[in-house]
């Protein structure tokens, strides 16, 4: 069998700061990103996928609900705090790799978000944004458009 980590410590939902992968989108555990203000959530199979909740709820069944309610897995709904109301949960989308991913090779995702642009060596950087080549099949994101790429992968005025 497989070593159990449920998870079960001090997590405050996600941290922002310049020593994370992802950038302003939320970094999970096994460093994929999700998009800025949503919830990353493990799947019944180890992948990480993204909730569009904020501080979402994740269910066993790879679905999210909001903050606060709790999964049905039966019905694959969720119930508000009250359990008056139900919905069906959100089925989570998965997450990208980081940006800039290690040399040891974080494969890059298999699609971009709606809102992201694939680059040549697959990874994803935001639309509107230039993809520069970092080397070892790193890829680093310009903010801006046909921004001039610098060695290492930055952009130059």
């Amino acid at each position: 069998g497989v070593g159990g980590g449920s998870g079960a410590g001090g997590s405050s939902g996600p941290t922002h700061g310049s020593n994370l992968l992802c950038g302003s989108k939320t970094t999970c555990s096994d460093n994929s990103c999700c998009p800025e203000g949503s919830t990353c959530c493990a799947k019944p199979n180890g992948e990480m996928s993204c909730c569009d909740y904020k501080e979402g709820v994740c269910c066993k069944d790879g679905g999210c609900c909001a903050a606060g309610d709790r999964c049905d897995e039966d019905s694959h709904s969720c119930t508000d705090a009250t359990g008056k109301r139900s919905y069906a949960h959100l089925a989570a989308q998965k997450s990208t790799a980081p940006p800039t991913a290690k040399k040891t090779g974080v494969s890059a995702p298999a699609q971009c978000y709606p809102d992201e642009q694939k680059c040549s060596n697959g990874f994803c950087c935001p639309r509107g944004a230039t993809c520069c080549d970092k080397g070892y099949g790193q890829t680093g994101c310009c903010p801006q458009s046909h921004a001039v790429c610098c060695d290492g992968g930055g952009c130059c005025p």
